[in-house]
């Protein structure tokens, strides 16, 4: 039975965290919504923090509760960093001459929170981060440019797939590639993932010019 819990946390995200390492804190069992304050946030962060149950033993739980945060350039607290889209896909619009891009989200996931005094508060029960819009943005050479978005869709409060037609124009074998985002009202931002399709231009039976996909894929980061 678990006696207590340690919070770990590190700068850079959940990616970043190393349940391995040291703890921050350590808190009661009974503390169903443990604070640590002053642990001091610096600006233009992602934190990863992590809530983890140990026993009188020493033997530590194989899970961990966790949540990321962000902080801006002032260090204004952005809050709980919304959820990365679970998957994203390019494909013909019908005969539109259009791509349409769709992206899956999962809203549904339960994320714990931060509060914005800077003390940390880890709950089980908290509601879903709450990401207010998915982002789909163009890439070039890598880079994903976030100034110029395509299209900007509204983010469901479940698990749903959500589309928008980009209207192009796309020449015959142009690498289309865009990425995908979900931000908050605040401006805290998930991770991305990206798809990248080949356009083609094919004939139907009545000599129309479509425009249509030879090859896709998609890449989280």
């Amino acid at each position: 039975m678990a006696t207590g819990h340690y919070i770990y946390r590190v700068a850079g995200g959940i990616a970043a965290l190393d349940l391995s390492g040291d703890y921050v804190a350590a808190v009661e069992r009974e503390a169903t919504a443990p604070t640590v304050a002053s642990l001091g946030h610096a600006a233009s962060t992602v934190y990863g923090y992590a809530l983890r149950a140990v026993a009188s033993n020493g033997q530590l739980s194989s899970k961990a509760l966790v949540t990321e945060v962000a902080f801006d350039a002032d260090g204004t607290y952005l809050g709980v960093v919304p959820n990365r889209p679970t998957a994203l896909r390019l494909e013909p619009n019908g005969t539109s001459g259009e791509l349409r891009v769709t992206a899956a989200v999962n809203n549904a996931a339960r994320r714990n929170r931060l509060d914005k005094s800077g003390t940390v508060t880890l709950i089980s029960t908290d509601g879903s981060a709450a990401a207010s819009s998915i982002q789909i943005a163009p890439v070039a050479f890598g880079v994903s440019d976030w100034d110029h978005l395509l299209a900007t869709l509204d983010a469901p409060a479940g698990y749903a797939a959500v589309s928008a037609d980009l209207t192009g124009p796309y020449r015959h074998g142009q690498t289309v590639a865009i990425a995908a985002r979900q931000i908050n009202a605040a401006g805290a931002a998930s991770s991305h993932v990206t798809a990248s399709a080949v356009a083609i231009n094919v004939d139907d039976t009545a000599g129309r010019a479509l425009l249509g996909i030879r090859a896709t894929e998609t890449t989280g980061s």
